[in-house]
């Protein structure tokens, strides 16, 4: 029977057996899975409820620290929450037969714990949610009385015992002891016997206000353990056990329909299997047969290499039908591999014609390999991408030979230090180096011609001071005359200038004797100003200690409440002062170390000076020397007059022949600016980055102006007969 049907017929049918059995299965399994989910549910109610009640313990904590009537509402809505979860509850319990009691009992306990707390808030509106209402603001309003009554008494004795009241009343506040209450009791007692009538009825509203208030305390707790807290706390203990013993009974139910679904599934499963397992044996001996038929083939096939193989299988099934398309499958790789053989055939031609050069021509062969074909396109991608930047290339390439050097070479997806990315950099450094140059010339040619300018300027200039020289000549002659006086002059003004110069020599000894001593001062000074930097210091570091000592008394002080209020003033101000004496002691240790840098100032001055007045000795000998040099040098000016005669004899020569020489100048100066305007405008026919902002370079023509105003100064000086500007100018004529 199972020869004739197809593998897939045969797998249907064995499909078919394994869902029906998994039908049956999962029938069987819903119910109690429906079950399982409504005890989860009911599970999930519990841990709710839980929940919720932990929800009501932080509304009722909350009022208590806070002492806000919010809170109240708050918990009646948790509470409203809780009881809604609670009859949830106990409809899923009743849908799944499971009785008991406890969901009953929990809500008695929820509403014996709703009763507790409102009790509570009542009672804790009674004492006052706020300093200022209820029994604490009529407590505060009795000590304020007694208080100032106190006070306008100027009774410190009285004062001080209402201070001590006001500690024990803080005492029970904070610690919730009623030893405090029998101290307070005691003391007021005590006070109220030795008081006046006139403070004795305060004396006794505030008694009784104060107790009043400990009574209220007493009955909502003095710690979480008694009143209306403990009673509220013990409910709550209450209902942690009856929601315990609730998740107790939801968890029993689920293990137990659990179980139930695990055997179920068990003895089906067990079926399924055997079931399964005989049919999968029949069924693969027959598809075995011919797959060993197909393998026994195939690896012929595979083992030969041989694409001529067939397979022989003339079955109607799944594995006759993949024989065949095996076959085709074979049909197919016959005519790839031809195809493949062909496209490699044609890259190997093409690519030995692109190592040559040639980048003209694409493949174009067709084939049915993926990883060939995309190899195809990436062939024919590399030869556009090379054959685009060598274009690329060639267009920078013709622009610089036709002297256009503006544009760079930008090759884009190249690889970074690869063979174009080098290459465009050479190109660009080439560019670069022709601009600069280009630049370089331009501004040569610029410089040149403003230079051959400057000397046309210059040569004129020279044909006009050889006139001028040749005139001032004559007028020379007449000046020795009274050159020959004024020698005589300078002899004597000499001999006064030694003799002051020793008077000078003595005054800077002294004056350096003066100097060491201010030196020795400083250095005193400055010892003595560490000193009391030293000194600076330690009142500082007794200022910190002083601050640190007021911070622990303020603490002892605010530890101790109204009665250490005194001491905290007095605490503040030991606290001020120490941080005043420490500021005063930073300012005084900033004068300091101003006195210590000016110090050392005036050390490095008065060491200067006395290198100063060394250095002075040293040239008011050198003067002394010089003076003496002076005047031998004023006895042989006498005999330089006479060769100064023979000199403008020369000068008149040289004179005539300068005349000749700055003719010829002026003709190579014409030549030179033709040359500089024909190299800018060979340059300019260029094009290159930076062309329109060459300068010329900046001609120093100062150095000429001022040699020849120097030379007209001096012509004006011998010609004019004052004395003084003579005088100035008898070194030169020494030299000369």
């Amino acid at each position: 029977m199972f020869k004739k049907l197809t593998i897939k017929l045969k797998l249907l049918i064995l499909s078919i057996t394994a869902i029906f059995g998994f039908l049956i299965m999962a029938f069987l399994s819903y119910n109690s899975i429906i079950d399982i989910k409504e005890l989860g549910e009911a599970q999930s109610t519990v841990s709710k409820l839980e929940s919720d009640m932990l929800m009501l313990r932080r509304n009722e904590k909350d009022f208590i620290l806070r002492k806000n009537l919010k809170y109240k509402t708050k918990f009646e809505k948790n509470v409203n929450i809780l009881k809604q979860d609670a009859q949830k509850l106990q409809a899923l319990f009743d849908s799944q037969s499971i009785y008991t009691n406890e969901i009953t009992s929990f809500s008695n306990i929820i509403n014996q714990y709703k009763l507790a707390y409102f009790k509570l808030v009542q009672q804790q509106v009674k004492i006052g949610l706020h300093p200022k209402d209820g029994l604490y603001g009529s407590l505060r309003s009795a000590v304020h009385q007694v208080q100032d009554t106190a006070k306008k008494s100027n009774n410190s004795v009285l004062l001080a015992s209402v201070y001590d009241l006001r500690k024990q009343e803080k005492d029970f506040m904070l610690r919730r002891d009623l030893k405090y209450v029998n101290k307070f009791k005691k003391k007021i007692d005590k006070l109220i016997s030795v008081s006046n009538s006139s403070i004795k009825n305060n004396l006794l509203t505030y008694k009784n206000d104060f107790l009043k208030l400990v009574d209220a305390e007493i009955e909502i707790g003095l710690d979480s353990k008694s009143g209306l807290q403990g009673e509220m706390r013990s409910i709550v203990h209450k209902s942690e056990t009856i929601l315990k013993n609730l998740l107790l009974h939801s968890n029993e139910s689920i293990y137990k329909h659990i179980d139930t679904l695990n055997a179920i599934g068990m003895s089906v499963t067990i079926f399924l299997i055997i079931l399964i397992f005989l049919l999968s044996i029949i069924i693969s001996k027959n598809i075995l047969r011919t797959l060993n038929s197909l393998y026994t083939t195939i690896l012929d096939v595979s083992k030969s290499n041989n694409t001529t193989n067939r397979i022989e299988i003339n079955t109607h099934d799944e594995i006759g039908i993949i024989a065949k398309e095996f076959n085709s499958y074979l049909d197919n790789i016959d005519n790839a591999i031809k195809e493949d053989l062909l496209l490699i055939e044609e890259a190997e031609n093409i690519m030995h014609r692109v190592s040559n050069g040639w980048y003209e021509e694409l493949l174009t062969k067709k084939t049915s390999n993926i990883q060939l074909d995309t190899l195809k396109e990436n062939i024919n991608k590399m030869i556009l991408n090379t054959k685009e930047r060598f274009q690329t290339i060639n267009t920078i390439l013709e622009q610089y030979s036709n002297q256009n050097y503006i544009n760079t070479l930008v090759i884009q997806g190249i690889e970074k230090n690869g063979a174009f990315d080098i290459f465009t950099k050479n190109i660009n450094i080439l560019q670069k180096s022709i601009t600069n140059m280009l630049i370089e010339n331009k501004k040569n040619g610029l410089t040149l011609a403003t230079s051959s300018q400057l000397l046309l300027n210059n040569v004129d200039s020279l044909n006009k001071n050889a006139n001028e020289t040749s005139t001032e000549l004559e007028e020379t002659a007449s000046s020795l005359e009274e050159i020959t006086a004024n020698i005589s002059n300078n002899t004597q003004n000499v001999i006064k200038m030694s003799n002051f110069a020793k008077e000078l020599t003595a005054s800077t000894h002294a004056g350096q004797e003066l100097a060491k001593q201010t030196s020795i001062s400083m250095i005193e000074i400055d010892t003595e100003v560490n000193a009391i930097n030293d000194a600076i210091t330690v009142i500082d570091q007794i200022s910190f200690q002083t601050n640190i000592l007021s911070l622990n008394a303020a603490v002892e002080a605010a530890t101790a409440g109204e009665a250490g209020k005194g001491f905290a003033v007095v605490a503040q101000e030991v606290r001020n002062l120490a941080s005043r004496s420490a500021e005063a002691a930073n300012e005084i240790k900033s004068l300091v170390e101003n006195a210590t840098v000016k110090a050392n100032q005036g050390k490095e001055i008065s060491d200067k000076m006395i290198l100063g007045y060394d250095n002075l000795t040293d040239n008011i000998t050198n003067t002394t020397s010089i003076i003496n040099d002076v005047e031998n040098a004023s006895k042989e000016q006498l005999r330089g007059i006479e060769q100064i005669n023979q000199a403008l004899t020369l000068l008149d020569k040289k004179t005539q022949e300068n005349a000749v020489v700055a003719a010829k100048t002026n003709t190579i100066a014409i030549q030179t600016d033709t040359i500089a305007t024909l190299v800018v405008s060979n340059v300019n026919e260029k094009e290159f980055i930076g062309k329109d902002g060459v300068l010329s370079r900046k001609i120093d023509d100062d150095a000429f102006n001022e040699t020849k105003e120097t030379k007209n100064s001096q012509a004006k000086v011998y010609i004019n007969t004052n004395k003084l500007k003579q005088i100035k100018k008898d070194d030169e004529w020494e030299n000369f």
